[in-house]
């Protein structure tokens, strides 16, 4: 078969609803014709018209390095699920946004101008969105119209849903947030027909506050080096707000806090970037424990002095918080669920505290900042900021990350009203308890959905414009081979077995120092090899296990554990049905629980493996299991 033939049929069996066939057929046409680029386009355009998250980002992935322009790229896919159906090509976009794959400015602008040309009439796009009934389709659509060129549009877009939503009983929290939209986009529209000032304000240097507020992770060098960024092309004035002591507290207990420089907490699991940890920093830690103490050995909280801040950085105002009474009186009110809850009231408490000095500085000499930057002291940059890229209106917020309903956190610009505005999320979250929900946002206390909230809810423009960041780096003095016995360590205790038995390889540990030392070091490889030279076959197939499932055991059913004295040959098919079972109605459990033991299956009987995956495919599909789903067909796809 020729390319063509590939994909006709997938066209077909598409057109057909049997999206998981033409995959397979797309797959089969791309292992003879790998660099087809229209194969990798259309498989991503299905995969994302079906919500196949996981092979559509490993379809773009893989495309894109056969595209020179991403732009390319995303409209061949997008021209593959437009010929499926508009409601297909909508889905196709939406997935695409939700997946992080079109959050760049560029791409973001393309999607615009498609919807545009495709969905030329507001009647149209309203006869396809409602019939979805998703709230992040909803936020989808109108983020591609949330802009000042297409105010008009997306408040025609909101007037025929609140009018769709007026005749039908949607989803009320779906209803609410939309009405709360479109009655505060009315409101600034009409703000700024009153205002005389409605041209956005260019300058070549304008003034700009630089509004730094959170805990010190790094030291005044770097975040000198960051306010440089600024200054070489804007006339800037410094306000800090911050806590006594740096770097943060492990998030477990809120009472027993444990100090730990944030430095470590971002690149110890980027050392193990493995597949065995691809994991954020909270749970890095709480799956090597041993590891804490290595950090703390490094570095203990600092104090930090207001004399040294103001002699390194010459702030406009500076306040610095007693953090453990800060601490104690939260929990006291509002007794916050957990250290990350206790973690918001710190962050915007502090935004508020840092915009506070910035407003008495204005009243004081009686003027308004053009812009203001809210960032925290740990926001790394690498590049120089450009002023004309960020048009000054009252209507604009800018962040470094937009989404569907959540943006980022760490870093927020406008010009100094709408920045009054964002810092008075701590008045609003201060009145009430952080378990419930928070009147007036949708949803519970949440640093990237809060945000959101208080800012779309309100009416403004929500505008992404990218920001390089720089990685932290370790401290010179580390040597990454240092934290090898506590890695073995933890492991051994989890696999319930002798550190003896699971390493008794100096040699090989040797071998991997060099390894070891830089930031790219795998523990994969490590236990890989380890799994290649024990002589055990029981603990060489929990190694393997232990690799492919992310350090847990394969729970088979609550009688049969793969442990030193259950192998896989001694599983039954029906044993694995058993499973695949009580798998299936757990939403905890995800792909790594399953795919060692399919893996093993297709070893034995491959007929038997692909009769088992599809069945779980289906039981994962009916419980509404859909990113499972996909990978499992991505499985399947691949090997079967």
């Amino acid at each position: 078969m020729q390319i063509d033939e590939y994909l006709f049929w997938s066209l077909k069996l598409n057109e057909n609803g049997e999206a998981e066939l033409a995959l397979l057929v797309l797959e089969k046409g791309l292992q003879h014709f790998p660099e087809s680029k229209e194969l990798w386009a259309y498989k991503s355009a299905v995969a994302g018209s079906y919500n196949y998250s996981y092979i559509q980002k490993q379809a773009t992935a893989e495309a894109a390095t056969l595209f020179n322009d991403k732009n390319e790229l995303f409209s061949i896919e997008y021209d593959k699920a437009l010929s499926i159906s508009k409601k297909s090509a909508y889905e196709y976009i939406s997935s695409s946004i939700k997946a992080g794959e079109v959050v760049h400015e560029v791409i973001f602008s393309k999607i615009k101008s498609i919807m545009e040309k495709c969905f030329p009439d507001v009647k149209e796009i309203l006869e396809i969105i409602p019939a979805l009934n998703i709230l992040d389709y909803y936020f989808a659509m109108l983020q591609l119209y949330g802009h000042l060129e297409n105010r008009e549009k997306e408040l025609a877009l909101l007037e025929g849903l609140v009018a769709f939503f007026n005749k039908t009983s949607v989803n009320h929290e779906v209803s609410q947030a939309i009405r709360s939209r479109h009655k505060a986009v009315l409101q600034k529209i009409s703000s700024s027909l009153s205002d005389e000032n409605t041209q956005p304000l260019i300058k070549k240097r304008p003034r700009v506050a630089l509004c730094i507020s959170g805990q010190f992770r790094v030291g005044l060098d770097e975040l000198k080096q960051n306010i440089g960024y600024f200054t070489e092309s804007c006339d800037c004035d410094i306000f800090i707000a911050s806590w006594g002591k740096s770097h943060d507290i492990i998030p477990s207990d809120i009472f027993s806090p444990t100090w730990r420089p944030k430095v470590f907490a971002r690149s110890l699991p980027n050392i193990f970037s493995g597949r065995v940890l691809t994991l954020s920093s909270k749970y890095f830690f709480k799956k090597f424990p041993s590891l804490i103490q290595f950090a703390q050995n490094y570095t203990e909280p600092e104090e930090i002095s207001i004399d040294e801040i103001r002699e390194e950085l010459n702030p406009q105002g500076v306040t610095i918080s007693n953090e453990e009474r800060f601490t104690n009186s939260i929990i006291a009110r509002h007794n916050p669920a957990s250290v990350d809850e206790l973690n918001q009231y710190k962050m915007f408490f502090n935004i508020k505290t840092c915009n506070d000095l910035k407003r008495r500085y204005e009243k004081k000499h009686g003027f308004k900042y053009d812009l203001v930057v809210r960032m925290r002291p740990d926001s790394i940059f690498s590049g120089k900021f450009d002023p004309e890229s960020y048009p000054i209106s009252p209507e604009n917020f800018y962040v470094n990350y937009l989404n569907v309903g959540r943006m980022a956190d760490a870093l927020g610009i406008g010009c100094s009203e709408t920045m009054d505005h964002y810092a008075q999320i701590w008045s609003i979250i201060s009145k009430g308890v952080g378990q419930v929900k928070i009147p007036g946002f949708r949803r519970k206390l949440h640093p990237h959905t809060t945000i959101f909230d208080h800012m779309w809810l309100s009416g403004y423009n929500l505008v992404f414009k990218s920001m390089p960041p720089a990685p932290l780096k370790l401290p010179e003095e580390f040597k990454a081979e240092e934290i090898f016995p506590g890695v073995v360590q933890d492991i051994s205790k989890r696999l319930e077995i002798s550190e003896d038995d699971l390493l008794d390889l100096k040699a090989i540990v040797a071998d991997l120092k060099n390894e070891l030392s830089g930031n790219n070091a795998r523990l994969s490889l490590l236990l890989e090899t380890a799994a290649a030279e024990t002589q055990n076959s029981d603990l060489k197939k929990q190694l393997n296990a232990f690799i492919h499932t992310e350090d847990k055991q394969i729970n088979i059913t609550n009688q049969h554990r793969i442990n030193s004295h259950t192998t896989y040959n001694n599983i039954e098919l029906s044993d694995i049905t058993k499973y695949l079972q009580n798998y299936s109605t757990n939403s905890h459990n995800n792909i790594s629980d399953v795919l060692p033991l399919i893996q093993f299956w297709t070893d034995q009987n491959k007929d038997e493996a692909r009769e088992i995956t599809l069945k779980l495919i289906s039981i994962c599909k009916s419980k509404g299991r859909f990113e499972t789903a996909s990978n499992l067909l991505h499985y399947v796809s691949s090997n079967l």
